[in-house]
């Protein structure tokens, strides 16, 4: 099995996130690269694509974004990240009511992938950094871990 796994960063934690997935991942040829470098020829050779953004804006990135518009996905497998803020903890009730509204990346690029054809892997995953720009809490490592252990049986 081939797999993708695209990622774009702006403090590096959604690339640390990437990058332990990669190294988790069993058995598969594993591609790790920043969303710049996608194509649709990476694209057609992979079995899976996952993609990891920060949510910015209470949303992905705008190369994410584009990436996921501009390619096509039908019939691929797919699995999607964010990383985000945990809004509960800044004690923002506006915050929280904003998130709440708006959402957070990770759905949104799965709604994106599954409305253009793609067929879900396993549901979307998120990890939280701490404030707005990190570092990632201790405990998602740990969450990366078993979250690719689920997905690894589901790929099998």
């Amino acid at each position: 099995m081939k797999v993708l796994i695209v990622y774009d960063s702006y403090y590096g934690n959604t690339q640390k996130v990437a990058k332990s997935i990669e190294e988790k991942l069993n058995d598969v040829d594993v591609q790790l690269i920043k969303v710049d470098l996608i194509t649709q020829d990476k694209v057609d050779v992979s079995d899976l694509v996952i993609f990891g953004s920060p949510t910015r804006a209470f949303n992905m990135t705008k190369k994410v974004k584009k990436a996921l518009k501009s390619l096509d996905y039908k019939t691929k497998k797919f699995w999607v990240f964010d990383t985000r803020m945990d809004v509960t903890e800044v004690g923002s009730k506006v915050l929280v009511k904003l998130a709440a509204r708006f959402g957070y990346a990770a759905e949104k690029m799965q709604s994106i992938l599954v409305k253009r054809g793609a067929i879900k892997a396993m549901d979307y995953t998120y990890y939280f950094v701490k404030e707005s720009e990190g570092p990632l809490y201790e405990s998602v490592m740990k969450q990366v871990e078993e979250d690719v252990k689920a997905l690894n049986e589901t790929i099998v």
